[in-house]
């Protein structure tokens, strides 16, 4: 009996994990050379023979994805899906990039046909700035709530230049007609038209599509979701890549949402270990070291995030110094 409950509760928490991670559809790190989808859901890309793999990565290690060509047949293709269709009304996009300016309007995403006017979100450069655009294509809802569609919608092409041959993090959340953008962690947003939503049946094209108009340059670390990921994750996704000591990946932060969910009660990632705590100051997403070393990583409004908490073992340690502290102080 006792076996059987085991097996049972080890069913449930393996059941509890893939839940988890039914929102990111799609994780590409590229760090096995390949096209490898790290998310649970088996979207794996097709690469073309333009793309090689690169050590010159925005944080920690690992290999980067670089197009060096313009041809449509070379990018990296995802073939259709049940999860790839079901980005509707709510989306995410995070990824690293980085590039010099090549054509105007060049695509860097493209999951729809843009031609057409049917259902389409892509981004690309905006037009000959040196900055990412959104554009997204919706048809009109043909029953309630009615909501207005709109072709061709070129939002969220505001922030800090991100095209300038330097590393920068994107992240693009569409919620049910509303948009925010974040760039190396600072958002600006705004509303667009969703009628229907943003369902199809096409192929996800990364560095590019439309004909020629490919993305010259480096992309890394590309998730994507099916959901709207919060302010205070979105920032954290940047934030918990950009500090030194940790340097953690997407597959890394996804951990940590984990549990700050409590699909997980806790994490290790190397030496740290990480709980849900609330009562923490701060904006959502911020990220702090405490005085002991350990990190406090705030992830929503009302002062709820993760901590990192001393190994049992550096708990011991640091009783053995604290003792041998006390023992010179009593000598003299």
């Amino acid at each position: 009996m006792t076996m059987r409950i085991a097996i049972l509760m080890l069913g449930l928490i393996v059941a509890a994990g893939q839940s988890a991670q039914a929102d990111l559809i799609g994780y590409w790190s590229f760090d096995g050379s390949s096209g490898a989808d790290e998310s649970s859901t088996g979207n794996n890309a097709t690469v073309g023979s333009s793309i090689t793999y690169e050590t010159d990565v925005p944080f920690g290690t690992g290999l980067s994805a670089q197009n060096y060509a313009a041809n449509s047949s070379n990018v990296v293709t995802v073939p259709t899906s049940a999860t790839l269709q079901s980005i509707s009304q709510q989306l995410t996009v995070s990824f690293w990039m980085k590039a010099t300016a090549g054509a105007n309007w060049v695509r860097i995403f493209q999951h729809g046909n843009e031609t057409d006017g049917s259902q389409t979100w892509l981004i690309d450069r905006f037009d000959n700035t040196f900055r990412t655009n959104l554009r997204v294509d919706t048809v009109d809802d043909p029953g309630p709530p009615f909501v207005d569609g709109n072709f061709n919608q070129n939002i969220a092409d505001n922030g800090a230049d991100t095209i300038d041959s330097t590393w920068h993090h994107l992240t693009y959340v569409l919620d049910n007609g509303a948009w925010r953008k974040y760039v190396d962690g600072s958002e600006t947003s705004g509303t667009y038209l969703q009628g229907a939503g943003l369902s199809n049946t096409r192929d996800l094209y990364i560095f590019g599509r439309n004909g020629t108009g490919q993305y010259i340059g480096q992309l890394d670390d590309i998730g994507l979701r099916n959901d709207a990921l919060s302010a205070g994750k979105s920032i954290a996704i940047y934030n918990l890549a950009t500090e030194s000591a940790l340097a953690y990946d997407l597959g890394l932060v996804e951990q940590l949402f984990d549990v700050f969910d409590e699909v997980l009660p806790e994490v290790t990632i190397g030496d740290y270990r990480w709980i849900k705590k609330g009562g923490l100051s701060g904006a959502a997403g911020e990220l702090t070291q405490q005085p002991d070393g350990e990190y406090a990583l705030v992830l929503d409004d009302a002062g709820f995030g993760v901590v990192s908490i001393p190994e049992p073992a550096s708990l011991t340690l640091l009783a053995i110094a604290g003792a041998a502290v006390m023992g010179r102080t009593r000598r003299r």
